[in-house]
């Protein structure tokens, strides 16, 4: 079925933030806490905001587990003291992908866990807020990746159809969301943090191999 919109993640899809992010927390963890980042599954940050069924994810192997309120605060604090370079860090072929998507007349959303400040600057650094119709972030949905909300509000915003959609994700979160939503999914492949990619419906290399899913 033809495809009339195109829903995209934000972090490891349009912008390699996940991997600046990751460097950021295994220094928080390392200079702030008595807990060793390399024995701490990180990956499981990735795509998910920080609620304490995140924390409880990652911490799920640890008998002595931490004060997940007070430790996230820490974390969040932490990492609101650092600045992302969004313009030095686009995804390959993330602006010709969306300049095609515009051109050929696509609804174009962006659905993101990242707070909305966050998001905004992503799209002014980048340039990229021209080319969206509808922007989600994780503080505007009561549910959080896995869950669908997200995405089922965004194709309501843009009053698109759910098989109508396509949806580019990279996180075993997000492509649940994306899915249990009822939407295509394709995976962004990124082999760097172990994530579980496998519940798409498709993997992709690059952001242009999505232009043959529209159809």
């Amino acid at each position: 079925m033809k495809k009339e919109a195109v829903l995209l993640d934000m972090d490891g899809v349009l912008v390699d933030s996940e991997g600046y992010t990751q460097k950021m927390i295994a220094d928080f963890f390392r200079e702030k806490t008595n807990y060793d980042p390399d024995s701490l599954y990180l990956s499981r940050f990735i795509g998910s905001s920080g609620e304490e069924a995140t924390w409880k994810r990652v911490f799920e192997s640890i008998e002595d587990q931490p004060d997940f309120i007070q430790l996230n605060q820490k974390l969040l604090n932490y990492l609101n003291g650092k600045s992302i370079p969004y313009a030095d860090i686009k995804m390959k072929h993330a602006e010709q992908l969306l300049v095609f998507l515009k051109e050929k007349g696509y609804q174009v959303g962006l659905a993101s866990s990242s707070k909305r400040n966050k998001i905004e600057k992503m799209l002014s650094q980048t340039g990229f807020a021209r080319y969206f119709d509808a922007v989600l972030s994780g503080e505007l949905v009561a549910e959080s990746k896995p869950n669908p909300e997200i995405y089922n509000r965004l194709a309501e915003l843009l009053n698109v159809s759910k098989d109508r959609c396509l949806v580019i994700e990279d996180s075993f979160y997000g492509i649940r969301a994306s899915i249990n939503a009822g939407m295509k999914t394709l995976a962004l492949r990124d082999d760097r943090f172990g994530m579980d990619q496998h519940e798409a419906d498709a993997m992709i290399n690059d952001l242009l191999e999505a232009i043959p899913y529209l159809e």
